[in-house]
């Protein structure tokens, strides 16, 4: 795997605007943003291509961000977790921080 880029960041989230602002947002930040439309997907981009930082929704279609943080903590060099949801829900925040989810937004 190549880790040359440090400042790559995978983001899976299934809504156009929240994307767009964050890819925005962190683009302006000096990163480059791979963005994913579903868990799969993401998951299919963090095989080929490692990346040091995942910021994830939780609820997407294909696999949600449950399932695609279990199955990146489980590759050899598993991310840095980041969580964006609007859920407010302490059982699922507890879930996704058990999960090895760095934040929680």
């Amino acid at each position: 795997m190549e880790l040359i880029n440090q400042k790559r960041i995978l983001l899976a989230e299934d809504d156009e605007k929240s994307a767009s602002m964050l890819i925005e947002l962190l683009s302006l930040s000096g990163f480059h943003v791979t963005h994913a439309r579903n868990g799969l997907e993401a998951l299919n981009s963090f095989k080929s291509i490692h990346f040091p930082v995942l910021i994830t929704d939780i609820e997407m279609p294909q696999m949600d961000g449950n399932e695609l943080i279990s199955r990146v903590n489980a590759e050899p060099v598993p991310p840095v977790v980041i969580v964006t949801t609007v859920h407010h829900d302490f059982n699922l925040i507890i879930d996704v921080m058990k999960k090895g989810a760095f934040e929680y937004l």
